[in-house]
């Protein structure tokens, strides 16, 4: 029994221990005010913005702040144990990084890009002109001034 405790003290006062309790802790804090309802947020949330990155997930969720350690211990959980999340998940990281709901088919994916590309291009059409516009403005100052 002595040893046993004995082993248990080494173990607490191993270095590599102390992290992962400190990590954990840090987790468990920031999980604690993750909503119920967050979870088929999160589901549907990988399902529209495939092939993100941790850090892009964490930045792009607006219901719920997320770290980085607390987004993957919460998809790992969701992965592990599929009998208590059977209608969240699975999520799946590729080799470059970036996560996928495995329930999404190929079709669903196609349109998520298509969607997201349409996005974009009126995110840059809308860019394109302010910078226009700026530009104009800019060379009026330059012709005013010129003049003077």
């Amino acid at each position: 029994m002595k040893t046993q405790l004995n082993n248990m003290q080494t173990q607490l006062n191993n270095p590599q221990t102390q992290i992962a309790l400190s990590k954990n802790q840090r987790v468990g804090k920031n999980l604690e005010t993750f909503d119920i309802k967050g979870y088929d947020k999160l589901d549907e949330f990988i399902s529209l913005n495939s092939c993100l990155t941790t850090t892009e997930c964490i930045k792009k969720i607006k219901f719920h702040k997320f770290t980085s350690e607390s987004f993957e211990y919460l998809i790992n959980q969701i992965n592990s144990y599929r009998a208590t999340w059977s209608n969240i998940g699975p999520f799946k990281k590729n080799i470059s990084d970036t996560w996928y709901n495995t329930k999404s088919n190929k079709l669903q994916t196609i349109e998520n890009l298509l969607k997201e590309n349409l996005e974009l291009k009126e995110k840059n059409k809308s860019t394109q002109e302010q910078l226009s516009n700026l530009l104009i403005m800019f060379d009026k100052t330059v012709n005013v001034e010129e003049t003077q």
